[in-house]
């Protein structure tokens, strides 16, 4: 075989080596580049998790400090023949029939 042709083939199937090998890197920085997204989208998930638990313990707190009050309200109500409350909660009523004119 020619030697010059030989020379040929072989920087031939160089250059395809080359040019395989570079395409197995862009494939890999591409997967790099994927793991990083995926990351991102899992802390992102994190952070919006963190969030949800938070609103949600909020909103435990908030619904029972609402049903305690509601409990207080329904107790201090005013029980015929107890005394009247006092202070800056007392409401004035008037419990005498009203006659219609």
């Amino acid at each position: 075989m020619d030697p010059s042709v030989l020379l040929e083939n072989v920087q031939h199937v160089a250059g395809q080596v080359q040019s395989l090998f570079g395409l197995m890197e862009a494939g890999r920085e591409k997967e790099r580049e994927r793991e990083m997204e995926r990351e991102r989208d899992r802390e992102m998930q994190r952070e919006n998790d963190r969030r949800t638990d938070a609103l949600q313990e909020q909103m435990a707190r908030m619904s029972d400090a609402l049903t305690k009050v509601l409990q207080l309200s329904e107790t201090s109500s005013v029980v015929p023949g107890t005394p009247a409350p006092t202070g800056a909660r007392a409401q004035v009523t008037d419990s005498t029939p009203r006659q219609s004119c």
